[in-house]
C-alpha cells in the first residue's frame, strides 16, 4: 500500500523539471483553446517561456517531506511558490487528491505582466477606439492600471469581450482600502470579493468575502457595479482577476498527515452530486485550460486522462488531462451552457481543424442531452423510484426542466405538469394524483410564481396535508429576488441567481437522499430502490 507522502509526490510538483514541463505542455495546448484569440495566444506563449526562462535561471532544489512548487498565472503575470501541505484527504483507493490545505509558503518569482497605453492595445487588436473607463464599467476588459491619470492595459489581456466577464477582486489591508471603505461601507474588513452577472448584464450579485470568514451578498444594477469597479481599479492595491483566465496549481484541505500516513480507506460519496472515482464515459473538465468542456474519457497514460471531446470512433484529436480536472457528473445546466457556447462560436472558428473538432464536440453534447431528455420523458420508472413534484410558474419552465432532466438522472421520477399531464385528462385531478404520490414538493418561487393562484393552491394543497407527516418535504428555491410566501418563511431556502445552479441541485439531492432515506425507515411503506 502507497504511502501518503509517496503518493504526494507522485502528484504533485516537487522539482525545477516537473514545473517547466507543466508550462510547457499548458503553452502547446493553446493551439487548440478555445475562446482566445490569436493575440492573446501569442502574447501568453511569449509570457509562458519568459516566466519558464526565469524559472530556468534559478537553483531550485527537489522538494520532499509535504513541500511542492505552486504556480498561478493570470493576466497580471505569473507567480511561483514554494508551498508546505500541512493536511490531506484522498480518494478513489488513493488515485487522487480530494482536499489538501496549504500550511507555510515562500514566493520564489513573481512577474508582472507588460503594460500598454490604450491607444497600442487598440492597435494589437485592429479594433475601433473606445473609452478605457467605458469597458472598466461594462466589465468587458479586467488587466488595467491607473497611473499618472493615464489608465495601461496588460499584454495578456485578451480583446474587450461582448459582455460582462465574471470577476475575482482581492483587496488591500491599507488606507486606500479605508478611503475606499468610506464611500462602500460593506467594503469595511472585506478581504475578497467576486462580481457575477444576472438577468442578461442588467443585474449583479456581489459575493462579499470578510476578515472572520462571514460571507455577504448585495445585488447592484449595471451602472452601480460600472462606478463600484472604476473606483476599485484606480485604488492601489486592488487585483483583479477573471474567473476564466486564471490557471494555478491548488491546494484545498482536512485529516492529519501525521496521524495517518498510510491509505488504509476510501473516502467515498454519498447522494451530494459526487459519486466515488471519475469513472470511463462522458465527463465535464471542471478547471484547466479546457474547463467547461464536455468528451468522453476513453483511458489513462501517465498519471492522464485520455480525453476525446467528441465520439472517440469520429475523432482523432485527444488531450492528456489530470484526472482531479474530470467530472462524470453533468447537469443539465452545464450540458445547455455548452450546447450554447458550441452553436454560438462553431460558425467562426479558426481553421479546419478546430472547426471540426467543435463540430464533433457539439454533435457529442446533442446525444447526451437528447438521450437524457428521452429518458426523463419516456423511460419507465425502475423499481418503486421516489416521485417529486416540480411546481413552477410558466415563465420557469425551462429551469423546472433541467432540474426534472437532473432527478431523473439521480434516480428520482417527478412530477412536471408539461410532460405529466396528456392531453385530454383533467388537469386538477392528475395534479391532486401528482401531489399525493410524490415523497416531496420542489417549488420555484418567481415573481410570476407569488403572483399565480394557481401555482399557489398546488404548494398550499402539499402543505396543508402533509404538513405533520411530512414537515420537511417542501424545498423552496427562489429566482432571483422573489421572497418567500408567509407560511415558508421559517423555511431554509435557495437562492437561483442565474449562476448557482450546480450548488442547488447538490443542496436539493442531498435534502431528497434524507428524505427517501426516513421513508425507506416508515414501517408502513415498502423498500425504495434509490439511485446513489
Amino acid at each position: 500500500m502507497k504511502s501518503k507522502l509517496s503518493l504526494f509526490n507522485e502528484l504533485h510538483l516537487t522539482t525545477k523539471e516537473e514545473v517547466l514541463f507543466e508550462l510547457d505542455e499548458y503553452s502547446n495546448s493553446l493551439r487548440e483553446e478555445d475562446g482566445y484569440s490569436i493575440q492573446k495566444i501569442n502574447s501568453l506563449k511569449l509570457f509562458i517561456k519568459k516566466f519558464s526562462d526565469e524559472i530556468n535561471r534559478r537553483s531550485l532544489p527537489e522538494l520532499n517531506k509535504w513541500w511542492n512548487y505552486h504556480y498561478m498565472i493570470t493576466g497580471n503575470g505569473a507567480e511561483l511558490r514554494m508551498c508546505y501541505c500541512s493536511s490531506i484527504e484522498y480518494r478513489y483507493d488513493g488515485e487522487d487528491v480530494e482536499e489538501e490545505s496549504e500550511g507555510e509558503s515562500f514566493t520564489l518569482i513573481n512577474l508582472s505582466a507588460d503594460y500598454m497605453d490604450s491607444q497600442s492595445f487598440f492597435k494589437k487588436y485592429d479594433i475601433e477606439f473606445s473609452k478605457v473607463e467605458d469597458l472598466i464599467r461594462a466589465g468587458r476588459i479586467q488587466y488595467v492600471v491607473y497611473k499618472s491619470g493615464k489608465w495601461l492595459i496588460s499584454d495578456l489581456q485578451d480583446r474587450p469581450s461582448s459582455c460582462f466577464v465574471p470577476v475575482f477582486i482581492s483587496l488591500p489591508s491599507t488606507d486606500d482600502l479605508n478611503h475606499l471603505a468610506m464611500m462602500f461601507p460593506f467594503l469595511d474588513n472585506c478581504l475578497f470579493l467576486d462580481i457575477h452577472p444576472v438577468d442578461t448584464n442588467e443585474s449583479f450579485v456581489v459575493t462579499l468575502r470578510y476578515k472572520k470568514g462571514v460571507n455577504n451578498t448585495i445585488y447592484m444594477d449595471k451602472d452601480e457595479v460600472g462606478e463600484f469597479l472604476l473606483s476599485l481599479y484606480k485604488t492601489t492595491g486592488v487585483t483583479v482577476h477573471a474567473y476564466s483566465d486564471m490557471l494555478y496549481k491548488p491546494f484545498p484541505k482536512k485529516e492529519d498527515i501525521a496521524n495517518n500516513n498510510e491509505i488504509d480507506t476510501v473516502i467515498k460519496y454519498d447522494h451530494k452530486g459526487n459519486r466515488a472515482g471519475v469513472h470511463f464515459g462522458c465527463i465535464i473538465v471542471t478547471k484547466g485550460v479546457h474547463k467547461g468542456r464536455i468528451g468522453f474519457y476513453d483511458d489513462e497514460d501517465y498519471n492522464r486522462c485520455i480525453v476525446y471531446f467528441g465520439d472517440p470512433y469520429l475523432t482523432n484529436n485527444y488531450y492528456r488531462i489530470p484526472r482531479s480536472y474530470l467530472s462524470n457528473q453533468i447537469s443539465s445546466e452545464e450540458l445547455f451552457n455548452r450546447l450554447e457556447w458550441l452553436y454560438k462560436r462553431n460558425f467562426d472558428a479558426v481553421g479546419h481543424e478546430r472547426h471540426y473538432e467543435y463540430l464533433l464536440e457539439l454533435f457529442f453534447c446533442y446525444s447526451i442531452f437528447n438521450q437524457r431528455f428521452i429518458d426523463a420523458v419516456y423511460k419507465s420508472p425502475v423499481g418503486d423510484s421516489p416521485m417529486v413534484f416540480i411546481s413552477h410558474a410558466t415563465e420557469d419552465l425551462s429551469l423546472a426542466e433541467m432540474i426534472a432532466i437532473d432527478l431523473k438522472d439521480s434516480g428520482y421520477e417527478f412530477f412536471l405538469d408539461a410532460y405529466s399531464i396528456n392531453m385530454g385528462k383533467s388537469i386538477p385531478r392528475k395534479i391532486s394524483e401528482g401531489l399525493e404520490k410524490s415523497c416531496a414538493l420542489i417549488i420555484l418561487v418567481s415573481d410570476a410564481y407569488n403572483k399565480s393562484v394557481f401555482c399557489n393552491d398546488e404548494w398550499e394543497a402539499f402543505y396543508l396535508k402533509y404538513s405533520r407527516e411530512k414537515p420537511d418535504s417542501i424545498l423552496p428555491i427562489m429566482i432571483g429576488d422573489a421572497q418567500p410566501p408567509a407560511l415558508l418563511g421559517a423555511k431554509k431556502y435557495e437562492r437561483f441567481t442565474g449562476h448557482n445552479y450546480r450548488k442547488i441541485l447538490d443542496a436539493m439531492l442531498v435534502s431528497l437522499h434524507e428524505i427517501t432515506l426516513i421513508k425507506e425507515r416508515t414501517p408502513r411503506q415498502g423498500k425504495r430502490s434509490i439511485k446513489n
